[in-house]
């Protein structure tokens, strides 16, 4: 038997079940997801505009508009990486917050090879969000409902880029083409720095007891008393009691 046993996290999830903790994440995956799939049309809705204004023939945007699919093609492994060694959602704030800065800063582009650069490093931001929303909600969620949450969050990012689409036939006639990359580059920065709830990080399978303990009490505070384990099973005490008794039943654990 060892001297720190281990919990297994995705038990603890299915004992709790889809609660207010999960519904929280499901939220803020939404709206991160919607916010990437608006960075990603935007340009697309600004490109008539671009030709009008920097006087350019349409072939000319052709590197401008794949510009942040090149970047997200990096994006996305080195995200995920970043998921995977220091957790899902430092990988989705990091992600929002690159994004967000150079989107903004794409606002003041004066020629193409400027935005060029400046959409092709944004897409290493776009590219993190989508494998860690489904990441995050799929390790954060009871087994029976990883792929159906996953799923829910990840639908919502073509509604972003159909906001972005209004957002250019309301705005654009009045304040101009860079107002597009001024909403792409404010909101992904505000969602990202005001998700206040520490969220389980989804790279790790396994706590120890205080951790899981922790964890347990801050999540048993959004479930009703139905659903709630007993308190003593909460506590170090418990947690490291139920370790040592799946330990004994284990020969592998011995």
């Amino acid at each position: 038997m060892t001297d720190n046993p281990e919990i297994e996290v995705s038990r603890l999830l299915d004992e709790r079940g889809f609660g207010p903790f999960q519904i929280r994440m499901l939220i803020w995956t939404i709206i991160l997801g919607m916010i990437d799939g608006y960075d990603i049309g935007a340009i697309a809705f600004a490109a008539p505009h671009l030709v009008r204004d920097w006087h350019l023939q349409p072939s000319d945007l052709k590197w401008v508009l794949t510009a942040s699919n090149i970047g997200v093609l990096f994006g996305s492994q080195l995200m995920g990486f970043v998921g995977d060694r220091y957790g899902r959602k430092t990988a989705l704030i990091l992600s929002n917050l690159i994004f967000g800065v150079l989107t903004f800063a794409a606002a003041y582009s004066t020629d193409l090879t400027q935005m060029f650069w400046l959409r092709f490093f944004a897409g290493f931001g776009i590219g993190g969000v989508i494998p860690n929303i489904v990441a995050i909600n799929a390790e954060s969620a009871p087994r029976r409902l990883r792929a159906t949450i996953a799923i829910i969050a990840v639908g919502f990012v073509p509604a972003g880029g159909a906001l972005a689409g209004f957002a250019s036939a309301a705005l654009i006639p009045r304040y101009g083409w860079p107002v597009l990359f001024y909403i792409g580059g404010i909101i992904p920065v505000i969602a990202a720095l005001g998700n206040g709830d520490e969220g389980l990080d989804g790279h790790r399978h396994r706590l120890e007891p205080h951790r899981v303990a922790r964890s347990e009490r801050r999540m048993s505070l959004h479930l009703s008393p139905r659903s709630r384990l007993d308190t003593a099973r909460s506590s170090p005490r418990g947690i490291r009691r139920r370790a040592s008794e799946s330990a004994q039943d284990n020969p592998l654990r011995r």
